[in-house]
């Protein structure tokens, strides 16, 4: 027989016994293999830069399908370029991975044919990183190979390398990242009202594209909470038309997450979603996952920031403390930017209903006036809605519709807004 190039350069792993890795290791050891430096090195990397965003852009490059046309034994002849980075068992090349997992496959389950063709393919997408498919796109391993995990909520520790290794990853930097200089910054690019002319309804149809990555009770279109706890309110409040509009409108500012209106300028949904709290001031341990979450952010090792009053004067009044940005600042300033008429009772429990170590833990009382505690009750009132109509039934929102709307033309909303 006449040994090609190729086969000569394939036959020094023939011999290799599948008993043991080829480091002469236990299988999927991540804390001391004989490749644990760039296997480490590959992880560390795809949890720092594994995000919504970055996701959404490889998906919208690579599943147009422009790359050229190749048969699969092709790509498997392609993939002999490539030893995984991730991988702490092996340091063959991936053609032959594929054939001996088909193979081993093949063996086991002998009349599934379609399970051996399985064990051939299953590898094959790592062509991601191969300049002979991937060209100029050609994408670095921490994007091709390794374990996979959801993005777009919290990681697991029982990622390889735990949670610490996605210390960078901008998603998962909420309290790190909410200091008062990004605050400062998101204020002067949301707050000039230019991304466009939308109705609250247009606006509330965009959120059917939004589900909440802070909510651990949910996982409906924030459309649909919006109506639930409107319409919570409008059974117990039937008198107070303001508070079931206070319902529909009081998460309609996570539209900072939408493109269709952020454009460019969107925001990842750790600047959008959850609890908020105050920057300027040292956090409390009452929000959620305590001042431990805080680590890495640079003002509470600010010489004023860091401390209990921070830039504030005791008993300032909570409507005078910048809090972190997020959906309830945005829409609030968004109502009196366009001259709503609601009660200034209803504006405030937009603005602070997701203020939980205030209102519900009762930190950063010392910033309070009396006015304050008038203020809390509302607040305190509407989070019972907020919070237990996400176990009502889907509503008719079709139906519903024509009563709300009445309520945006009653409190002067019901037109195009600048938002």
């Amino acid at each position: 027989k006449n040994v090609t190039t190729e086969e000569a350069s394939l036959e020094q792993f023939h011999d290799r016994k599948p008993a043991e890795n080829t480091g002469g290791d236990d299988f999927r050891n991540y804390e001391n293999s004989a490749r644990q430096d760039i296997v480490q090195k590959t992880y560390e990397t795809m949890h720092r830069n594994q995000t919504v965003e970055f996701v959404q852009k490889q998906r919208a490059e690579w599943l147009k399908f422009d790359k050229g046309e190749f048969t699969v034994m092709e790509m498997i002849d392609i993939l002999d370029s490539l030893v995984d980075d991730s991988d702490p068992d092996v340091d063959l090349p991936n053609s032959i991975h594929d054939f001996q997992t088909a193979e081993r496959l093949r063996e086991k389950w002998p009349d599934h044919d379609w399970l051996h063709l399985v064990g051939l393919l299953h590898d094959c997408g790592k062509v991601l990183a191969c300049p002979e498919v991937a060209g100029d796109k050609v994408l670095p391993q921490w994007a091709v190979v390794g374990d996979t995990f959801p993005v777009g909520c919290a990681p697991s520790d029982d990622i390889v390398f735990g949670v610490k290794s996605f210390e960078g990853n901008p998603d998962i930097m909420h309290p790190r990242n909410q200091t008062v200089e990004f605050v400062q910054k998101q204020r002067a690019e949301w707050l000039k009202f230019d991304k466009g002319e939308f109705t609250v309804m247009e606006m509330i149809d965009i959120l059917d594209s939004l589900v909440d990555d802070s909510d651990p009770d949910v996982d409906l279109p924030n459309s649909i909470h919006d109506f639930q706890t409107a319409e919570r309110l409008r059974e117990k409040w039937p008198d107070h038309d303001w508070l079931h509009l206070v319902g529909l409108l009081h998460d309609c500012g996570k539209v900072l997450a939408c493109p269709e209106v952020a454009g460019d300028k969107i925001l990842p949904q750790w600047a959008v979603v959850g609890d908020t709290f105050p920057v300027g001031c040292a956090p409390s341990d009452d929000i959620v996952f305590g001042v431990k979450s805080f680590e890495g952010n640079p003002d509470i090792m600010h010489p004023v920031y860091g401390t209990h009053y921070g830039m504030y004067e005791p008993n300032c009044g909570v409507t005078n403390l910048t809090l972190s940005w997020g959906h309830d600042e945005y829409m609030y300033w968004v109502l009196k930017e366009n001259g709503c008429t609601i009660p200034e009772e209803g504006l405030n429990i937009i603005r602070f209903h997701s203020c939980y170590p205030w209102h519900n833990k009762r930190a950063y009382s010392h910033f309070e006036t009396p006015e304050d505690l008038k203020m809390l009750e509302w607040v305190r009132e509407f989070q019972t809605f907020d919070l237990y109509s996400k176990g009502d039934a889907i509503p008719d929102i079709k139906v519903l519709k024509p009563y709300y709307q009445s309520l945006l033309d009653k409190y002067n909303v019901g037109g195009k807004l600048r938002w």
